[in-house]
């Protein structure tokens, strides 16, 4: 069996980008599955930014979305459930440590210019596994102050947690 990792969709829904990145970990021997978290067509930017804020104001929903994403993955017959992870991007980053903050048994969180604000700052002490957040330092939705509150709350929390920043990069660095 495999390690199963959940790969989480940035703010404009499923894509080419997420599936992507589920392949590409897929032939590297993991077992990797992209689950449509918003459940339908993101028509425009405006409809994402309201999508993704009826999930950044209800985490109970989003945290629920990718436990039910998880369960499928899990069901997989070649994936070992006991080496779980997630990544995600944008969005699907901010998604991961959410995730990761509801107390699920995840060895590892991985987050690509992930916003880095929660409503339950408190939840971070329920992180089981270790994260690693990759940003660049232009990214214009994350700033020095939010990367290091971030920093702070996951050190008060006791959470092993990487921040790397990369220099002269902007937001969805990942993303060609």
């Amino acid at each position: 069996p495999a390690p199963g990792i959940i790969v989480i969709h940035g703010g404009g829904g499923l894509g080419p980008q997420a599936k992507k990145r589920a392949d590409m970990l897929a032939e590297l021997g993991y077992a990797a599955f992209a689950p449509d978290l918003f459940g339908e067509p993101i028509k425009g930017v405006d409809h994402a930014k309201a999508v993704v804020k009826q999930f950044t104001e209800n985490y109970g929903e989003l945290r629920r979305r990718c436990q039910a994403g998880l369960d499928v993955l899990n069901k997989q017959p070649n994936v070992d459930t006991k080496r779980s992870a997630a990544i995600g991007f944008c969005f699907g980053g901010q998604a991961a440590l959410e995730f990761a903050r509801s107390g699920v048994d995840l060895k590892a969180v991985v987050g690509f210019h992930s916003q880095l604000s929660t409503a339950r700052p408190q939840d971070s002490a329920d992180i089981k596994g270790k994260v690693l957040i990759c940003l660049g330092d232009r990214d214009c939705f994350v700033s020095k102050e939010d990367r290091d509150a971030f920093m702070e709350n996951m050190t008060a929390s006791k959470v092993d947690c990487q921040l790397m920043l990369f220099s002269g990069v902007c937001h969805s660095f990942t993303d060609p």
